[in-house]
């Protein structure tokens, strides 16, 4: 049998076991630090790429604009494409549209901003209507109605339909 101090020391943690689990500890929290760090710092190159991307992109543009310039043709490429995409008002679309076959434009061939034309197709329904397959988007100008509108009439209106 053992004596009852030697019991006792044997639940203790020894002095090595103590002094090894605070700078465990200590290394731990370090190590959250430095990954939290490189993180961060990730985060910062991936900005800073997208920001060079998107320089580089208007660059290319405008270098595509000035060979066109140059040699009478037109760009080549996504960047010289998205560079030139008109951006009508409202007013503008009409008249194209009045104008196009059918009161129909397919929005990548009259080269119009796609954001714009569905804008105004989500703000004006009762004007325009998008349509096309995905790759080719068309707008189509609905015909105005001359009449007025219907108005909603109440209940009241017809008492045999809603009667109690």
């Amino acid at each position: 049998m053992s004596s009852p101090s030697l019991q006792r020391d044997q639940n203790r943690p020894s002095k090595a076991r103590r002094a090894s689990a605070t700078p465990r500890t200590g290394s731990l929290n370090s190590l959250d630090a430095l990954i939290a760090e490189i993180a961060r710092l990730q985060e910062q190159v991936i900005e800073e790429l997208r920001q060079r991307r998107v320089w580089l992109h208007r660059e290319l543009a405008q270098v595509d604009a000035e060979l066109a310039d140059l040699t009478w043709e037109p760009g080549t490429g996504a960047a010289a494409a998205s560079a030139v995409k008109k951006t009508p008002t409202l007013s503008e679309l009409i008249e194209a549209l009045q104008a196009a076959p059918g009161r129909t434009l397919n929005i990548r061939k009259a080269n119009l901003e796609v954001k714009s034309i569905k804008t105004f197709a989500k703000a004006h329904p009762h004007l325009l209507r998008l349509g096309g397959k995905t790759g080719w988007p068309t707008v189509t100008l609905l015909e105005r109605s001359t009449e007025a509108p219907m108005r909603m009439e109440s209940p009241r209106a017809h008492p045999d339909l809603f009667s109690e």
